[in-house]
C-alpha cells in the first residue's frame, strides 16, 4: 500500500530541516465537511489549526486523517489569498518573483522561497496577500481544505532563493509583536485598506458569524491591530445585523481562543 500523499510531502519538508506540526483535518458527512476540532461545524479556522501546542515542541508527522502544517523558518511564502490577486501579483508587489516551488491552496496559491536566515512575517502586507516566514506556519500540501479541494503542488520547480525586494519587504523576524495603541502606519502601510477590506467582507457576508470569529482571530495573531481597531469589525457585524451580544460574545471568543493555543 502507498504512503499517502500528504505524509509523503511533510517528510519532504521535514528532511529541509523544518517543523512539521499535526493539524485538525476534515470531517466528511451527507451535508459537507466540518472540522474534526470540538468546535466541528463553528471553528473559526476550520482544518487549519494545530491539534496540540506545538512552539518549543519536535517535529511530528501527521496522521492519515489529520493535515499538517509547515513552519517556515529561514523560508518565506508568500501567502496569496485569491486567484486573481495570483495573476496580478507583479502589480500587487511591485516587482517580478521567479519562478518557485508553488501550492494551489483552496482559495489561491503558496510561493516558496528560500533565505538564509528567518525573516518577518507581515499579515496583511498587501490586500489579500501575507508575507510569512520565520515562526509563522502555512498548512502543508497534500492537505485537504473544508470545501474539499487540496493544497496541491502546481509548480513544482526547486524552491527559488528569496529575491532581495522580498527580504527588505519582510524585514527582521520578531519573537512577539506587541500590541500597540494605534495602527503601525509607516511600518504598514497597507494595515487599513487591508482592516476596512475584511470590514467589507463581513458586511456581505452569509455566515458572519464565523467570519466575524475568523477575521478577529486573524487580527490579533497579525500584532497589526489594536484592541479599539479590532472593534470596527465587531462594527461592521453590527451594521451586516448582529446583535450586540453576538458581537461581544463572538469577539470574546475569538480573543479567548488565541490566547489558549498560543499563538
Amino acid at each position: 500500500m502507498s504512503e499517502p500523499r500528504h505524509i509523503t510531502y511533510a517528510k519532504y519538508f521535514q528532511s529541509l530541516g523544518l517543523q512539521i506540526v499535526p493539524l485538525f483535518g476534515p470531517l466528511d458527512g451527507p451535508a459537507g465537511s466540518i472540522c474534526r476540532c470540538r468546535e466541528g461545524a463553528d471553528c473559526a479556522s476550520p482544518c487549519k489549526h494545530p491539534v496540540a501546542k506545538y512552539k518549543g515542541q519536535p517535529s511530528k508527522l501527521p496522521n492519515l486523517i489529520q493535515n499538517y502544517a509547515i513552519v517556515l523558518d529561514r523560508f518565506v511564502v508568500v501567502d496569496v489569498d485569491d486567484m486573481a490577486t495570483l495573476q496580478s501579483i507583479y502589480d500587487v508587489l511591485g516587482f517580478r518573483l521567479p519562478e518557485t516551488y508553488t501550492v494551489k491552496t483552496g482559495r489561491g496559491a503558496h510561493l516558496w522561497f528560500e533565505h538564509t536566515e528567518p525573516l518577518g512575517t507581515r499579515l496583511g502586507a498587501f490586500p489579500k496577500v501575507d508575507l510569512k516566514s520565520g515562526f509563522s506556519y502555512v498548512v502543508g500540501p497534500g492537505s485537504r481544505s473544508i470545501n474539499g479541494t487540496v493544497y496541491d503542488p502546481v509548480i513544482t520547480a526547486p524552491i527559488a532563493p528569496c529575491p532581495p525586494e522580498l527580504v527588505k519587504l519582510c524585514g527582521q523576524t520578531h519573537t512577539h509583536i506587541p500590541m500597540t495603541a494605534s495602527l503601525p502606519y509607516e511600518s504598514y502601510p497597507t494595515a487599513i485598506p487591508t482592516l476596512l477590506s475584511w470590514c467589507y467582507d463581513i458586511t456581505v457576508s452569509q455566515t458572519r458569524n464565523n467570519d466575524l470569529l475568523r477575521l478577529t482571530c486573524r487580527a490579533i495573531r497579525s500584532g497589526l491591530f489594536a484592541r479599539k481597531e479590532i472593534m470596527m469589525l465587531g462594527e461592521a457585524a453590527r451594521q451586516a445585523g448582529l446583535t450586540e451580544d453576538e458581537v461581544h460574545r463572538t469577539m470574546e471568543s475569538a480573543f479567548r481562543s488565541v490566547m489558549s493555543n498560543g499563538c
